[in-house]
């Protein structure tokens, strides 16, 4: 049985963190980690002041957590 993403140590580590500091992902960061996760590579496209760095830089802590 594989292990869902949200369900990741990973994941829970990362969404307790936002949660303690009142913020959430948007569906487009959660979007980047899942794929991240599952071995993609590719380009996170938003406005300056969106939140690219944590989408991409989240993925990886996600990943070195698990």
């Amino acid at each position: 049985m594989t292990l869902k993403f949200e369900q990741s140590e990973g994941f829970r580590l990362i969404q307790k963190w936002l949660n303690d500091k009142g913020m959430s992902p948007f569906s487009f960061q959660k979007e980047t980690w899942q794929r991240f996760s599952n071995g993609y590579s590719g380009m996170v496209v938003a406005p300056t002041g969106f939140g690219k760095t944590y989408s991409v830089f989240i993925a990886v802590l996600i990943d070195f957590f698990n």
